[in-house]
């Protein structure tokens, strides 16, 4: 896979789609015990009950971007990317799947998309010509918690890109949603959300929970009948054509066989009188 054949870059090539104000952060590290609110944990009282007590959550300083992840097919994990998304030195390939998370981050930790990178669901019976190539895109808007104030997180999708070759992903990406960059590209938003701003600070926010997966909403005929598969609906058959007046043909005959008995009815009467 092409994920494979590419050389990892230092992890500090990594944060270049971070915003420059979150890189500090990330060369500092979290906050230390001994800041309020960290995750020291309680302290012991002289004549109490020394012993632990649940976990304080940690808080400090924050930073809410979009995050870029690729995919590892052997290891079915997301991995921050090593290099922009707008990177033309090393293009993504056919068959390469990409995410884009929208989160919260206090500390170190990434936060990637919550839904798995398949390939073979987001891309299905997608065909790509000569000279193009199909990337498959997770793209998670996040949690409530992640969301700036006054925004709400649509649901994550997945979706597919067929593409010319020489396409970087972020390029890519704009053929198949809205995307909002700065002047020096970083992304800013995905489909209008955030509605405003791009990347920005948070001071003193707790960490987000842990994120729990999620399902993809797919795009395409197949991932339609896929979802009335598993919601146990079925599409309407085209077999049950309309009689062009709006009537299906099954109830178009059972009209026609009540009239004609009311017809024949009618004709056994007058024959008796």
């Amino acid at each position: 896979m092409a994920f494979l054949r590419r050389s990892v870059a230092s992890v500090a090539a990594a944060f270049l789609l971070v915003p420059s104000t979150a890189l500090a952060a990330y060369a500092a590290g979290p906050p230390s015990a001994a800041e309020p609110g960290s995750a020291a944990g309680p302290r012991a009282v002289a004549g109490l009950d020394s012993s632990p007590g649940p976990p304080v959550a940690q808080r400090g300083t924050g930073y809410t971007y979009w995050g870029y992840y690729q995919w590892d097919p052997q290891t079915s994990t997301w991995a921050f990317a090593p290099v922009g998304a707008n990177d033309t030195k090393q293009l993504p390939e056919d068959g390469d799947v990409y995410g884009f998370r929208w989160a919260l981050v206090v500390g170190q930790d990434t936060r990637p998309p919550r839904a798995d990178g398949d390939f073979a669901a987001i891309c299905a019976d997608t065909e790509a010509a000569s000279g193009q190539k199909r990337l498959a895109f997770v793209l998670d808007y996040g949690t409530d918690d992640d969301a700036p104030e006054g925004d709400r997180p649509p649901a994550p999708r997945g979706v597919c890109a067929t593409v010319d070759e020489g396409l970087t992903t972020q390029q890519a990406l704009a053929t198949v949603a809205d995307v909002r960059t700065d002047d020096s590209g970083l992304i800013c938003g995905i489909d209008g959300y955030p509605s405003d701003g791009c990347g920005e600070q948070v001071k003193d926010v707790q960490a987000p929970p842990a994120d729990q997966p999620v399902d993809l909403a797919l795009s395409g005929a197949d991932a339609e009948a896929e979802q009335a598969a598993q919601e146990g609906g079925a599409a309407t058959p085209d077999a049950e054509e309309s009689d062009g007046s709006g009537l299906s043909w099954p109830l178009a005959a059972a009209i026609a066989v009540a009239v004609a008995a009311g017809v024949g009815a009618l004709v056994v009467r007058r024959n008796r009188s």
